[in-house]
């Protein structure tokens, strides 16, 4: 009886848990999305400031800055083509949260390249319910697998030992 109750609670503890991650997921993308917006404007400056000084592209701005023999403008340079790459990974990681799956997801997140966004995403973090059948059937699919796999252990120890007090109880008799 004890067993079954624990069961059950693991069951819910696991179910609430996994809920959680397709919240999380969303929340990331709407961080993603707010940094994409800024750094893109920051890039639309740069290639305004191109177009301003007649350089054909953004690009060859910076080349011909980092040539400078100004370090604070080599630093500039090198400031705006990492910007411009990070533009091109946050458009990449929209690409994925708006079109992924779940797991996709959090393999994203939960890369160690990752890992400051995540906690800057989870210290704003509210816990939930997704309202969304498709998470709600996935988040209770894995809560089932997670407890049917977790409890077979258990079961399993428990069938071993009613075994063996079967096969006592036989050869006393």
């Amino acid at each position: 009886m004890i067993s079954s109750i624990i069961d059950k609670l693991t069951f819910g503890m696991v179910l609430i848990v996994l809920m959680q991650l397709p919240l999380l997921a969303d929340h990331y993308l709407q961080y993603l999305q707010g940094y994409f917006d800024a750094t893109q404007k920051e890039v639309a400056r740069d290639q305004a400031l191109a177009k301003q000084y007649n350089y054909p592209t953004v690009y060859a701005l910076i080349a011909a800055h980092k040539q400078s023999d100004i370090a604070s403008v080599q630093a500039d340079a090198e400031r705006k083509s990492l910007r411009i790459q990070e533009l091109a990974e946050l458009q990449h990681g929209i690409l994925l949260f708006t079109d992924g799956t779940l797991a996709d997801k959090l393999v994203y997140m939960l890369t160690p390249k990752h890992s400051k966004t995540l906690a800057t995403v989870t210290q704003n973090f509210k816990p939930g319910i997704p309202l969304h059948p498709q998470y709600l059937i996935f988040c209770t699919f894995f809560a089932l697998m997670f407890n049917i796999i977790g409890a077979m252990p258990i079961k399993l120890v428990r069938y071993v030992k009613h075994k063996r007090s079967g096969h006592n109880a036989r050869i006393e008799h």
